[in-house]
């Protein structure tokens, strides 16, 4: 009857008591469902590290294009001022924190110890220009000389920097802890499913 027909066999104890009958054997999938198309990747789906990588390199131009403004702002205050405002230390890293957020980073260890990292080296570039450029203005020297000097020889202006320690570690500090603020609590506009939430 239907779609099956039993064989009895001569004991219905048997475990082999009924089969389907050999012209009976149910078909495979219908024909119809070849032509689907395979399904789609789940959502638990992990990007490629290929994608993982562009989006590192994406905020890290991002936080150094931040850094460098951030650096331009700090030499300028400091030209301004006729010395270094190490208050203001904090803007650089809270520019580069924003920066690699904005850039697609999700806060974690990785992304706040790049940004301090970044905003340190930004401070510096900052604090060279600025002296530099009052070097260049007291000797009278044209700056692009006294801006060769320090970079070509940074340890005579890094000592030169440390030598009033409290006052340099205050601006080193202001600046990481600003990098750090930056990562945390940053929250930038996005679609969903934008950025990259691993650390």
């Amino acid at each position: 009857m239907g779609g099956f027909d039993r064989v009895r066999v001569r004991s219905a104890t048997s475990p082999e008591a009924y089969h389907p009958a050999p012209d009976a054997q149910p078909s495979g999938a219908p024909e119809w469902m070849a032509t689907l198309p395979p399904p789609p990747l789940g959502p638990s789906t992990n990007p490629t590290p290929v994608v993982v990588r562009g989006r590192w390199l994406r905020s890290v131009m991002s936080a150094v294009g931040f850094g460098v403004m951030g650096a331009v702002l700090y030499a300028s205050l400091y030209i301004l001022v006729g010395a270094e405002v190490q208050a203001a230390a904090v803007v650089i890293g809270v520019m580069v924190g924003s920066g690699l957020r904005l850039g697609g980073r999700q806060p974690g260890a990785a992304t706040g110890t790049v940004a301090v990292a970044i905003a340190l080296l930004s401070l510096a570039v900052g604090v060279a220009v600025g002296q530099a450029s009052l070097d260049s203005i007291a000797l009278p020297a044209p700056l692009t000389g006294t801006l060769g000097d320090v970079f070509r020889s940074p340890g005579p202006a890094l000592a030169r920097y440390f030598s009033a320690p409290v006052i340099a570690s205050l601006a080193v500090g202001l600046t990481a802890a600003g990098a750090l603020l930056a990562t945390l609590t940053f929250r930038p506009r996005r679609s969903s499913g934008q950025f990259d939430h691993s650390s």
